[in-house]
């Protein structure tokens, strides 16, 4: 392997742990490791972590301008976040586990 193969390698994999070690920020990114998160104790939190950061960027841009694109996108995910809590809901009331409500 080349050392500039070897340098690419190494850069991209610091970035990947470095990516990991930072707390996410974007709306978006909360959003994903939500949708993607398999450990149901951990599943209400990444939810509602998501769903105040879509929030606040509703919030935030109430008194700006904001394009179609990002208005749907922002509905999209709350959407998607509501579906999932019902869904991980529902997977945890066989099991006795207390219902939790989100927001």
């Amino acid at each position: 392997m080349s050392v500039v193969s070897r340098t690419i390698i190494l850069l991209l994999v610091e970035g990947f742990y470095e990516h990991r070690r930072r707390p996410p920020s974007d709306w978006k990114e909360l959003y994903q490791l939500a949708v993607v998160e398999l450990d149901p104790a951990k599943l209400p939190q990444r939810i509602t972590e998501a769903r105040n950061a879509i929030l606040n960027k509703v919030a935030e841009t109430v008194t700006k301008a904001r394009d179609y694109h990002e208005s749907q996108e922002l509905t999209d995910a709350l959407n998607g976040l509501r579906v999932l809590h019902q869904e991980h809901q529902r997977r945890v009331q066989p099991f006795g586990e207390p219902r939790q409500r989100i927001g």
